[in-house]
């Protein structure tokens, strides 16, 4: 049996993970109101929010001109909320209605957008069909009250996001609170006691929060608060558990490593992608970090001085100018809203890197299929491919195998010798970097699967059966036959007396050995005869028969015979013709064919047939009966057909009248 082993290899080397290229993905870094087209073209004013949504179109939440825009994947600008004077809302049509400086935005997976407008104390939804409503707020500033969402107030609403499940989170800014409001519409407060202070751990609800800004769900349903003004990050579970997972509580430059040993500066904006990645964007130092699910900290964006950015270079190396919201989709492409410099940048992810190698699993026979690991990948790719390669005995010199890309790799005959491994591409919108697994062990032929199954007579009268049952496993199968067979009601096999004493005379099972014995060119008296039943003709049949001359040219066996001969006694056998006496020698030969072993041809033959034995030779039957013949080379049957009963006895004439009906 082969099994694969993994271990380590030097595989192919993945390309390094390169630093992010920050480009203008919209605004013309002139301030203004803005003009549908090109989105670089457009002025823009001070930026906040940012949202994406599933198809990659982008929306910005433009407080100065109290407009929502929406970025195209073409990057084509147009306004879908705000008329641009600020004040408000009224419910129809998006574009007709007011808003007032409006400082976030959140896209569900429906393409519904929600919009804090800060100077209204509301949250405002736009559908798809960009139809404008409210759904939580009254207008007035002032503390929550539990219930329906448009009946409370609530205090310059500075954050929202949206969850898988439709319910939206508010950043009730000046009232130090985080509320929920269901897609039924009901209100209640998941995070902070409304009095501004440090936050403690635990119930969440219970913890004072200071002017809380940006907000994030990641996949889980787990919320991510900016805390501004206590200079950290916070992550409310599911259950409602409050823990700091980014900042000291003091403002500072930030330091790489832990994230909550870091200090930030006024954090304001938050994002999550697929892979749990948080990313911050750090108001107050002019910089974007990301936190990994480890909770370590890293910079990708800003040089920590605030200035306008430097389009197409590394990101690191390029000023922001105090960014206040962050996006990211799918692709890992990261969008900032650079608040001063009234633009929004995008930030490519890192090409992947390869930190754990791919790895093969499953068993190298032919007819088995190995699967294959992705390995880890730092950013998470947005695509795989699969390239498996024929490697040779040493794991090198390794070849692509034609078509097969996919995960799955199913072994032919034509790996046999051979080692297997995969070359493994992750690939992102920066590009892609492929890593090979450690190759398999050798590919391993299909081991031969042989049934085997023994009748053994009983030795003593009796019509009890003997059962035998023989199991022979492989890596791929197991096969068990019983095999049971009642004898008939009457004695064993009788073994005539043999001309010479000193030669053994068999008995019992050992009778079935006898074959193995006689050789050619014995004569007479070193041959032995046994008689075998055969019931289905009732009468006997010469076991062996020496021709003229005295010497043994021919031995006859039967069916029943052959299947009880041991492995060295069946070698004996081999290169033979093999002939079966019978009434009726198609019924007898039904089923065999070419290419049959010998064995399996004495286990197909009819049981009543009497099965003979000759070496290299052709045996003429008796007058009247049909001959079935069997030819057998090197143990595999050759030819199968019929000898007429009006044969002569020179060879030439039998093999001429040979009738072939394989």
């Amino acid at each position: 049996m082969a099994w694969l082993v993994v271990a380590l290899w030097g595989a192919s080397p993945a390309l390094a993970g390169q630093p992010g290229v920050i480009s203008d993905y919209a605004g013309s870094e002139g301030y203004g109101p803005p003009t549908a087209g090109p989105a670089t073209s457009s002025n823009l004013g001070y930026l906040n929010g940012v949202a994406v949504d599933s198809a990659g179109n982008l929306y910005i939440a433009d407080i100065s001109n109290s407009e929502v825009e929406k970025v195209t994947t073409a990057g084509i600008l147009s306004v879908i909320a705000g008329n641009g004077t600020a004040g408000a809302p009224t419910a129809g049509l998006a574009t007709s209605s007011k808003l007032n400086r409006l400082s976030d935005v959140a896209v569900d997976s429906a393409g519904n957008v929600y919009i804090a407008d800060t100077n209204n104390n509301e949250v405002e939804k736009v559908t798809a069909a960009g139809i404008l409503s409210v759904i939580a707020g009254n207008g007035t500033a002032g503390a929550p009250t539990l219930g329906p969402a448009t009946s409370s107030e609530l205090n310059t609403p500075e954050g929202v996001a949206v969850d898988s499940a439709g319910n939206v989170y508010i950043a009730d800014t000046h009232n130090s609170e985080v509320e929920k409001v269901t897609a039924a519409g009901i209100l209640s407060v998941i995070a902070g006691n409304g009095t501004q202070g440090a936050p403690t751990l635990g119930p969440a609800a219970s913890s004072e929060l200071n002017r809380p800004q940006g907000l994030a769900v990641d996949p889980a349903g787990n919320l991510y608060i900016a805390d501004t003004y206590n200079n950290e990050v916070e992550k409310v579970t599911t259950a409602g558990i409050l823990s700091v997972i980014a900042g000291t509580g003091t403002a500072g430059a930030p330091t790489l490593g832990p994230a909550a040993s870091s200090k930030l500066n006024s954090p304001q904006g938050l994002a999550v992608d697929p892979a749990g990645n948080l990313y911050i964007a750090d108001t107050g130092n002019s910089e974007v970090e990301k936190v990994t699910p480890a909770g370590t900290l890293s910079v990708i964006a800003g040089s920590g001085t605030a200035g306008g950015p430097t389009y197409g270079g590394p990101a690191i190396s390029s000023m922001l100018y105090y960014p206040q919201g962050m996006a990211v989709d799918s692709a890992g492409d990261l969008y900032i809203a650079d608040t001063d410099h009234f633009t929004i940048d995008l930030v490519n992810p890192a090409i992947p890197s390869n930190s754990t190698m791919p790895q093969l699993t499953g068993t190298t026979t032919v007819g088995q299929t190995l699967s294959a690991s992705t390995g880890a990948w730092s950013p998470t790719p947005t695509g795989y491919a699969y390239q498996w390669q024929d490697c040779n005995s040493a794991g090198n010199a390794c070849t692509a195998i034609s078509g097969a890309t996919a995960s799955t790799y199913t072994l032919t005959t034509a790996d046999i010798g051979h080692t297997i491994r995969v070359l493994v591409t992750a690939s992102n919108s920066s590009g892609s970097a492929g890593t090979a697994s450690p190759p398999s062990t050798l590919v391993q032929a299909l081991p031969t699967t042989t049934t085997t199954t023994t009748t053994t007579m009983s030795p003593t009268t009796t019509t009890s059966p003997t059962t035998t049952t023989t199991t022979t496993t492989s890596p791929t199968t197991t096969t068990t036959t019983t095999t049971t067979t009642t004898p008939p009601p009457t004695t064993p096999p009788t073994v005539a007396p043999v001309d010479s004493p000193s030669y053994p005379t068999p008995t019992g099972s050992l009778a079935g050995r006898a074959l193995g014995r006689v050789r050619l060119g014995m004569t007479r008296a070193q041959s032995l005869r046994l008689y075998v039943d055969s019931s289905s003709h009732g009468k006997r049949y010469e076991e062996f028969f020496p021709l003229a001359g005295g010497k043994v040219r021919v031995g006859y066996a039967s069916p029943r015979l052959l299947k009880t001969l041991s492995s060295s006694d069946r070698h004996a056998l081999q290169d033979q013709v093999v002939l079966a006496l019978t009434a009726n020698p198609y019924y007898a030969l039904r089923g065999v064919r070419p290419g049959a072993s010998l064995l399996t041809a004495a286990q197909t033959l009819h049981t009543g047939a009497v099965f003979h034995v000759g070496l290299n030779d052709w045996y003429m039957a008796p007058d009247g009966v049909s001959t079935a013949v069997l030819k057998v080379r090197h143990g595999v049957v050759e030819e199968v057909g019929i000898a007429p009963a009006t044969l002569t006895q020179t060879r030439q004439a039998q093999r001429t009248f040979i009738t072939s009906f394989s």
